[in-house]
């Protein structure tokens, strides 16, 4: 996030200096500044929303991983009778669930 933010900054002085040069008009530096915080605030909501996602993964992950029981869809997830996949879930052929699959999504 902070690469986003350091472009963003970069990217307005360089319009600031620009516009000093008289290279571009105060109308277009407007125009120009008013899309790059747009864009930034876009792109800032964009990685913080990732951020979230991939500390819920990671948190299924470790909880999976020590054996602990995880509610999704109404079915308690364990390693006992579950497999991990990539970001799913899925049924062992020994358990009552064989043939299910359950997404990471439906434990958020």
């Amino acid at each position: 996030m902070i690469q986003i933010i350091f472009l963003g900054l970069i990217t307005l002085l360089g319009l600031f200096g620009l516009s000093k040069m008289e290279k571009i008009g105060k109308l277009q530096l407007i125009i120009i500044s008013i899309g790059t915080i747009l864009l930034l605030g876009i792109f800032t909501i964009f990685e913080n929303q990732n951020d979230i996602y991939k500390e819920k993964v990671t948190k299924i992950n470790l909880d999976f991983g020590q054996g602990k029981s995880i509610l999704c869809k109404d079915i308690n997830i364990s390693n006992k009778t579950f497999n991990i996949t990539s970001n799913s879930f899925v049924a062992k052929q020994d358990s009552k669930y064989v043939g299910t699959i359950i997404a990471f999504e439906n434990c958020f």
